[in-house]
């Protein structure tokens, strides 16, 4: 991908440091799209990853945050190609039909963020407020994704444009209760069942009233999408999976 920063061609950067590579848009498999939105009536998300998930993909994540704490000048062309990249893509999927994108960039673990909210502010917001401003205007919205406690980051993600965030992993102390409380007006909350933890280890009635909870929590007046925090995975038991869901139609009117 060949793109200008500071007068620098990208590809010529890359080229000189091979180890931190931009992928290739034909690394991303989006020809599913189109099926989803062309035969069934699903709200179609399509979930790109960001600069965090890409780079650590790429160098290793200890690597990669150190990287871009200590030398920031070195990680530059890389957020900007990442940049170009996630829109190209958000472009061609919303050509295929999709109706929203969920930009994952996981930027914390179960105590907090990986970079201070300085940091944040400085080598991630730029590119979240660019995709966010450049997303809403093809007439999509766009979601936020990341696991671990973001709690201190959510005034930055509203402030960057996202309509929507997606995780809030409930063992990592996200409260969807607190964050609609305070937050619900300005996103939509996806998520916080968490089927790493909750779904597996419970009986039939136990996830029947985690999924009741976090329906009265989160989906009055609206702006919720029920959902796991992360996916469906290997070795969850199917019986389960079924049962989040059958509770989910019984308890999702309101």
């Amino acid at each position: 991908m060949n793109g200008k920063v500071g007068g620098e061609v990208l590809g010529t950067w890359f080229s000189e440091n091979p180890e931190l590579i931009v992928p290739s848009r034909k690394d991303f498999l989006l020809k599913d799209i189109a099926w989803w939105s062309g035969h069934t009536d699903f709200f179609v998300f399509v979930v790109i990853d960001s600069v965090f998930g890409l780079g650590a993909s790429t160098i290793g994540f200890m690597d990669f945050v150190s990287l871009i704490v200590t030398e920031p000048a070195k990680v530059a062309p890389f957020i900007e190609g990442v940049t170009l990249l996630v829109l190209e893509l958000a472009t061609e999927a919303k050509r295929l039909g999709a109706h929203g994108i969920i930009l994952a960039d996981d930027i914390a673990f179960d105590e907090g963020t990986f970079l201070s909210l300085e940091g944040i502010r400085r080598f991630l917001f730029p590119l979240w407020r660019k995709i966010a401003d450049e997303v809403t205007k093809m007439g999509i919205k766009i979601l936020f994704h990341s696991d671990g406690r973001i709690v201190e980051a959510i005034p930055m993600i509203i402030e960057a444009g996202f309509s929507g965030l997606h995780s809030l992993q409930p063992s990592a102390g996200m409260d969807i209760a607190l964050v609609k409380r305070n937050y619900g007006r300005d996103l939509c909350l996806m998520g916080n069942i968490d089927l790493s933890n909750t779904i597996p280890s419970e009986g039939l009635i136990e996830i029947c009233t985690t999924v009741q909870k976090t329906m009265q929590s989160a989906a009055p007046e609206g702006g919720f999408i029920f959902g796991s925090c992360g996916g469906l995975m290997e070795g969850l038991p199917i019986a389960n999976v079924v049962e989040m869901y059958r509770c989910a139609e019984e308890f999702g009117n309101y």
